[in-house]
C-alpha cells in the first residue's frame, strides 16, 4: 500500500515544481521582452514609477536628438 502513496506524492510534487518552474520562466521572459513587471502589482509600485520615468527621459532625449540632426 505503500507503494501507490510514493508514487502519487512524486507525480503531486513533480506537478508543483513544473507550474513553479513555468511561473519562473514566464516572469523573466516578460521582463526580456521589455513587458512591464508591474502590472499585476495591486498598489503603487517604485519599480514601476522609476520605469515610467525612465521611458519618458529616454522620450525627451530621442526628441532634442532628432531635432539637433535634422535642423
Amino acid at each position: 500500500m505503500n507503494d501507490w502513496q510514493q508514487i502519487v506524492v512524486i507525480i503531486l510534487l513533480t506537478l508543483c515544481v513544473i507550474r513553479i518552474a513555468l511561473s519562473i520562466y514566464t516572469f523573466f521572459r516578460k521582463t526580456n521582452d521589455k513587458a512591464n513587471p508591474c502590472e499585476t502589482c495591486s498598489t503603487g509600485c517604485e519599480l514601476k514609477n522609476m520605469l515610467d520615468k525612465k521611458r519618458d527621459e529616454c522620450h525627451n532625449s530621442r526628441k532634442e536628438n532628432k531635432k539637433k540632426c535634422c535642423g
